[in-house]
């Protein structure tokens, strides 16, 4: 991958760009992406606050490699009420690039049920409805003030 952010492009746009072109290429490697979107990066104050916090941000996705597939602990115990189903959610909500994409599921494919998949993680295994993680990051996106448009008490169709 060789996108590059524009002189005169902001942030969000680059990374919704980026993302969009992310989601057409199956079996990449988050290493392999984290290292596209810094190279494509202009040089500035956000570019050398990644590489300052290199280690930090080393150590993290250490911690995620290392969970497997349970719930990552201090997280949301409890999501808002969505007037939209999670995965249209999902659909509506993927090309403004608020979400971070985590891959495909970690563990042998074989033992997944293939009759469930999830479009989060473009994988077999759990419906995207049942997404323990993209539940989490709709809940942070909602108590940021961000995706208002789907809290609601009733369902819509």
């Amino acid at each position: 991958m060789s996108i590059k952010q524009r002189e005169d492009e902001t942030l969000r746009s680059y990374k919704a760009r980026f993302n969009k072109e992310a989601f057409s290429i199956d079996e990449t490697d988050n290493k392999i992406l984290v290292a596209a979107f810094t190279n494509g990066l202009w040089k500035g104050k956000f570019l050398f606050s990644l590489y300052k916090n290199d280690r930090k941000i080393a150590r993290i996705g250490d911690r995620r490699e290392d969970k497997c597939s349970k719930p990552p602990t201090g997280k949301f115990a409890s999501f808002t009420l969505l007037n939209t189903p999670t995965d249209q959610v999902l659909m509506q909500i993927k090309v403004e690039g608020a979400l971070t994409f985590l891959g495909k599921l970690k563990g042998d494919p074989r033992k997944r049920s293939r009759d469930k998949y999830c479009r989060f993680h473009r994988d077999h295994g759990h419906y995207t409805s049942d997404c323990y993680d993209l539940k989490q990051q709709i809940e942070a996106l909602i108590r940021q003030g961000k995706l208002q448009r789907f809290i609601g008490k009733e369902m819509m169709d």
